[in-house]
C-alpha cells in the first residue's frame, strides 16, 4: 500500500516501521507553516496504530509494522505487551504535535480533539 501526501504518492510501498515518524514530521511541518499565517487552519491526524493490532494477517505475537524504538516496550513488565507498545507509540506522536503547537506559540489558541 502506497503512503499519499495530498494526492501524491511519496513511498510505495509504505515503510510501516517509521510511519510514526514520518506522520510527526509532516504534522509539525504543517503546523510550523500554517502557525506563521494569520488564517485558522486545521490538522487531522489520523492514528491507526491501535487497530492495527487486530489487522488480519499477523500471526499471535508477531509485529509486522511499527516503529523499532517502541518495540521492546512489549517485553516490559508492565503486561501492556503489543497493546502497551503501541498506546506508547500513539502517545509519543501525540506528544509531537503538543509540542509543535507550542513551539509555533498557538497551543493557547488551539482547540485539540483527541479521540479513540
Amino acid at each position: 500500500m502506497p503512503l499519499f501526501r495530498d494526492f501524491d504518492i511519496v513511498q510505495a510501498p509504505a515503510n510501516l516501521s517509521d510511519l510514526s515518524t514520518q506522520y510527526a514530521d509532516a504534522a509539525t511541518s504543517f503546523i510550523a507553516e500554517a502557525a506563521s499565517g494569520t488564517a485558522p487552519f486545521l490538522l487531522y491526524v489520523a492514528f491507526s496504530h491501535m487497530h492495527q493490532i487486530c489487522a488480519p494477517g499477523s500471526p499471535p505475537g508477531v509485529r509486522t509494522w511499527g516503529d523499532p524504538r517502541f518495540r521492546a516496550q512489549e517485553a516490559d513488565t508492565s503486561g501492556g505487551g503489543r497493546v502497551g507498545a503501541e498506546l506508547a507509540e500513539v502517545d509519543w506522536l501525540t506528544g509531537e504535535v503538543l509540542a509543535a503547537l507550542a513551539k509555533a506559540r498557538v497551543e493557547n489558541n488551539t482547540l485539540v480533539v483527541w479521540t479513540s
